[in-house]
């Protein structure tokens, strides 16, 4: 009959089939089988270890070992030394206490047992989705194998506590032993191919995963590299320099190491970038951060903070010498001249040190003490350093208090303006005025213009101090005019920002119509050093007010130092040759010579010109003699407050300087 059966399956090709993958089946299930019998032992044998080290952690967590030491405390009060009880009845009461003590003590602590089991299977399963995610194989199979290891021990701890407690708080396992079968079972009736088929996908559902996990890997190393390094120099940014010297400074504390802070700001970098190009600025500032690099170690760390700035931390620097050392060697570096893209660039650096922990150590008082000591050397002539010292910060403190009250002021309209009047020298007879603001606080007196304006202009509340003065001018101009009864132009000084701003055409515009003011009663004042930089938009914006009517002086000529070659070109009525060369204009040669030659220099411009402090008939009568067109000083008037100028007798006036 065997055989019949044989010659049956050989003829048909069916069953051969069949045959073959019922073989495949029962082979690939033993191995299955077999694996698996290999690691419960493997789990059986590890069983009492783990369970040892999770006893100890659950403990802990739960403050079980507080538990069992006020045990332990109780056991040794009562029976760790000789005790005397006449009654046995009570001595048993006593021991029968504690034992319940005990046995409510170990109910607890297999309840907490449990759920810590529960609570870790929870996370290891979590722990096998979350690496399958990102292919990551070894870490799937140890995840697998501690989580079939907890299953195991939650359903041993369940069937305890079901044993000693009347009520079920927890969700049953299923044994592991039951999910083999069941996957056994699957394995049977779908068969080798599918499951072959399967495997080919995860591999290459695993292999897609790796890729994208790699493609995501290398973003993020690019996305944390743009948030630490600053793309265009490839130095660490402000926000690495912050964490490196926030570790110094924790450094400092624990080892009493010194650290030097620099604060590096490129001299008229603007001036280069606007006049060359944004291009040839990049190309500038990536050569100057290679030539700083040079003057420092490897252990020193320069940053690039935003625009022309770097912020520089010298490691272990034993006095003030090293720090100094390193400053002159990079100023020395930087004023070598650079070659870019065929132009010849000169530069300086002004520098500002402070010592950590000498000076502080915050991070932010550290930079504020550096930019300090930075902006100290701006305003005293650039291309050097300087150390914080405590005077700087005193002034700091004191400007922002000033600053405070200047904003008071603003908002208040705690200024007025002073007028002092011109007059044409040949016939004396009165030409104009200059306006001039004057500031009076309760606490501090008449604050001089010279402090609180290049305050104001330096935080920006300028903008609204020169507006105020334009509008109160317009206000003030028919008034002087009715008073004085000629036909009178009024000088407005004009700050570099407004100069910079193309709302001031709009602003004089607005208000001479608000006041019914003519253009031609108004004339705007600049200094030489405004037209440093951006000339043609100046030029352009000096046109505009000429094309209204209002004319434009050059105050204190002379000073500055601006290219004569400018002056030919620009829309430009007159100059005002400085005080501090009338001042000694009779006494010194050169002083009159230069009043000379500027007076010359104008009229040889169709310009005229206008001598400032002039206090004496002498300095008077030379000025006439060198033909100078207009004058203004002492010897004349004072500034005066609007009610005072206009009851001025200007005829005696001109009687009396005739």
């Amino acid at each position: 009959m065997s055989d019949v059966k044989e010659a049956g399956i050989a003829k048909d090709p069916t069953l051969k089939l069949l045959y073959a993958l019922s073989i495949g089946v029962v082979i690939f299930i033993a191995i299955v089988l077999f694996v698996l019998d290999g690691f419960n032992q493997q789990l059986r044998q590890q069983q009492d270890v783990i369970l040892n080290y999770y006893d100890k952690s659950i403990a802990e967590t739960f403050n079980l070992t507080e538990a069992l030491q006020a045990l332990k405390f109780e056991l040794s009060a009562n029976y760790g030394r000789p005790i005397h009880i006449d009654s046995p009845q009570k001595k048993a009461e006593q021991l029968k206490r504690i034992l319940h003590k005990i046995n409510l003590l170990q109910q607890r602590y297999q309840q907490l047992k449990f759920q810590q089991s529960v609570k870790r299977l929870n996370k290891q399963i979590n722990q096998v989705i979350e690496n399958l995610s990102r292919g990551e194989l070894q870490e799937i199979r140890r995840y697998l194998d501690s989580a079939m290891h907890s299953a195991r021990q939650i359903n041993l701890l369940h069937q305890h506590e079901r044993g000693n407690s009347t009520e079920q708080h927890y969700i049953e396992f299923s044994r592991v032993d039951s999910v083999i079968e069941a996957a056994t079972l699957i394995t049977v009736l779908i068969g080798l191919p599918l499951i072959a088929y399967i495997l080919f996908r995860v591999k290459a559902g695993v292999q897609q995963l790796q890729y994208v996990h790699a493609k995501l890997l290398d973003t993020h190393k690019e996305v944390e590299r743009h948030a630490y390094y600053d793309a265009l120099t490839q130095l660490p940014n402000r926000r690495l320099f912050k964490e490196y010297l926030e570790s110094a400074i924790e450094n400092s504390a624990r080892n009493g190491e010194t650290y030097g802070v620099f604060y590096i700001d490129i001299d008229n970098f603007k001036r280069i970038n606007d006049s060359l190009g944004h291009d040839i600025g990049d190309e500038l500032l990536i050569e100057i951060s290679q030539r700083i690099l040079s003057c420092i170690r490897s252990t020193d760390m320069l940053s690039r903070i935003g625009g022309d700035e770097f912020n520089l931390l010298l490691v272990n620097v034993e006095n003030d010498l090293k720090a100094r050392q390193i400053a002159e060697k990079i100023i020395e570096k930087i004023t070598k001249p650079a070659i870019i893209q065929g132009h010849e660039v000169n530069v300086s650096v002004s520098i500002g040190i402070t010592l950590l922990p000498d000076d502080s150590r915050d991070f932010s008082t550290l930079l504020k003490y550096a930019d300090l000591a930075m902006y100290h050397v701006k305003a005293v002539g650039k291309n050097s350093f300087k150390f914080f010292d405590k005077t700087l910060n005193d002034n700091a403190i004191a400007n922002l208090k000033l600053e405070q009250k200047l904003k008071s002021a603003i908002e208040r309209g705690a200024f007025e303006l002073h007028y002092q009047p011109q007059f044409d020298i040949k016939t004396k007879r009165l030409i104009g005025f200059e306006a001039l603001i004057r500031w009076y606080d309760d606490e501090q007196g008449n604050i001089s213009p010279v402090v609180f304006i290049p305050l104001a202009e330096a935080t920006g509340l300028i903008d609204k101090i020169g507006k105020w003065v334009i509008t109160q001018v317009c206000k003030d101009i028919n008034t002087l005019i009715a008073h004085t009864h000629a036909n009178i132009r009024v000088a407005i000084n004009i700050s570099t920002r407004q100069l910079c701003n193309t709302e001031l055409v709009k602003t004089l515009k607005e208000s001479c119509e608000v006041h019914q003011v003519s253009p031609t009663n108004i004339e705007v004042e600049i200094t030489e050093s405004m037209l440093m930089d951006d000339i043609d938009e100046k030029k352009q914006l000096l046109q505009s007010l000429q094309n209204m009517g209002i004319t434009v002086a050059i105050d204190d000529f002379g000073t500055g130092y601006s290219s004569f070659s400018y002056l030919k070109d620009l829309p430009v009525n007159t100059l005002k040759i400085d005080r501090t060369f009338i001042q000694h204009v009779c006494e010194q040669v050169k002083d009159e010579e230069i009043a000379s030659g500027i007076i010359a220099l104008a009229h040889s411009l169709q310009l005229k010109t206008v001598a400032e402090g002039v206090e004496t008939q002498e300095q008077l009568s030379l000025l006439a003699q060198q033909s100078c067109d207009c004058c203004q000083g002492y010897l004349f008037s004072k500034p005066l407050p609007l009610i005072d100028i206009v009851n001025i007798n200007y005829d005696g006036i001109r009687q009396s300087t005739n």
